[in-house]
């Protein structure tokens, strides 16, 4: 998953100006985001999965539909790659 963005500390006082930027913060992290309510789209980067033992997988699918597993490199028990945003 993609590292959170800390929030900024709130001032005293009610500002309009922080509201605002606050919900852009949100919404923007939340547009980038994986649901589990709802179906998600991958446009860019990849799939990594964690198999019961603790090995990674990276999933790719082909112009045909084929799926395909792939073992990860890990460091620390933890995958390695270049291109995935998620990690």
């Amino acid at each position: 998953m993609k590292a959170q963005i800390p929030l900024p500390n709130p001032p005293d006082d009610y500002s309009r100006k922080f509201m605002f930027d606050l919900c852009s913060i949100v919404v923007k992290n939340s547009q980038a985001s994986a649901r589990i309510d709802q179906d998600n789209v991958f446009d860019k980067g990849s799939l990594i999965l964690k198999s019961p033992d603790g090995s990674y997988f990276q999933i790719t699918v082909n112009n045909s539909g084929t799926l395909a597993a792939t073992a990860v490199t890990t460091v620390n028990s933890l995958p390695v790659t270049t291109t995935n945003p998620y990690t």
